[in-house]
């Protein structure tokens, strides 16, 4: 089961949405209960019934959860990761989080710890913390018509941990999981977010990364 750390805004209810239809079992985690179990019943809804999806205030997650996925904005990330940091212990931990400003158009911001990824990693020091999900739109993910076809990069210091990571993005429908080195290509591929939306925008379309030739 994977646990959605803040699962009830536009990017964890569509992580969710996609994952449940894929068969991979869910539970969406809010500061309040009940917000996750309300969300836990419309993407049910949504995704038919192929997979358990349940809700739960956050701080069960870790006992719950067999991986967890932090969809938190970058400015809630201390607040909501460090209480949890015991119970987390040395679980995989897929950050989605990335610091972005849309301030006269869309651009990363630095990060005292490097990246969002290396900050969750800072409030959660014994956990394996990969990146996954980071380029894919919300907009997409939430749109039941939109068909995938992109990568999902996924870096990390910890072999398991990127395997698993990528096993679960490449179960996605249209996505595909590309492992890409350690932890500290976290930013590159954090920013990379700003170009994709600025493309989209630019163009008119619904494009999304794809690694060629591999």
């Amino acid at each position: 089961m994977i646990g959605i750390i803040g699962g009830t805004g536009p990017q964890g209810r569509g992580l969710a949405y996609r994952l449940a239809r894929a068969g991979v079992d869910v539970l969406i985690g809010s500061r309040d209960p009940e917000r996750g179990i309300a969300a836990a019943e419309e993407v049910a809804l949504l995704a038919g019934g192929g997979a358990t999806v349940q809700g739960a205030g956050n701080a069960e997650l870790p006992a719950r959860a067999d991986m967890l996925l932090v969809t938190v904005p970058y400015e809630g990330l201390e607040a909501t990761l460090g209480p949890l940091a015991d119970e987390v212990g040395d679980m995989v931990v897929m950050s989605a989080v990335n610091k972005l400003s849309f301030a006269g158009g869309p651009q990363a911001l630095p990060v005292e710890a490097g990246s969002s990824a290396e900050e969750v990693a800072r409030l959660l020091p014994a956990a394996r913390v990969t990146t996954a999900f980071n380029n894919v739109s919300a907009t997409h993910l939430r749109n039941t018509e939109h068909v995938f076809d992109e990568d999902v990069l996924v870096c990390g210091d910890d072999d398991e941990a990127v395997k698993r990571t990528v096993e679960l993005a490449s179960q996605v429908e249209g996505l595909r999981g590309v492992a890409c080195g350690p932890l500290r290509l976290a930013f590159t591929i954090e920013a990379m977010t700003a170009v994709v939306i600025s493309v989209n925008a630019t163009h008119g379309v619904t494009a999304g990364l794809r690694i060629t030739g591999l």
